[in-house]
């Protein structure tokens, strides 16, 4: 989660240097978004705990990829 909020963070960063005025409404949105409904763990958490560890060439490596293909 704090991965997901850091980028959350990065992403208001640079709305921040690339805008004249920074949007805060949207920075908020953008935070609450992370905080509420993000999938990073869930997603994670299938590839981690469910597929497991995946070298090159291996069977999981091929479920693996199709667990990101479909």
């Amino acid at each position: 989660m704090k991965k997901f909020t850091a980028a959350v963070a990065v992403c208001a960063a640079t709305t921040l240097f690339a805008a004249d005025t920074p949007d805060l409404t949207m920075q908020t949105r953008l935070r609450q978004e992370g905080l509420r409904n993000s999938k990073v763990m869930e997603i994670a958490s299938g590839l981690m705990d469910g597929i497991g560890a995946r070298l090159t060439g291996s069977p999981n490596m091929k479920r693996a990829n199709e667990w990101t293909r479909d």
